[in-house]
């Protein structure tokens, strides 16, 4: 599905992103078991969804409707009968 950028305004699928970072989560895994699970578990349920051109986190789904290419297309029609 695409996704609109509203920093960029670009059009496009999503890139997927984790929170945290993979060296923290290193670091709790030689330490001690529990704790490294414990965040493992966190960073893979708490995913969202980032501009893939900015990267930015403002996107909203985006589905053009069948109404605008109608739309556009009464429109050139009504241009081409003003010629």
């Amino acid at each position: 599905m695409a996704m609109l950028c509203k920093n960029c305004l670009s059009v496009g699928p999503p890139k997927m992103r984790r929170r945290g970072t993979l060296s923290l989560e290193l670091v709790l895994w030689l330490c001690l078991l529990v704790p490294g699970l414990v965040y493992s578990m966190w960073r893979w349920m708490s995913k969202y969804k980032t501009c893939s051109a900015c990267g930015s986190t403002k996107v909203t789904d985006f589905a053009p409707s069948p109404a605008l290419g109608a739309r556009r297309k009464s429109g050139n029609v009504e241009k081409q009968a003003k010629r």
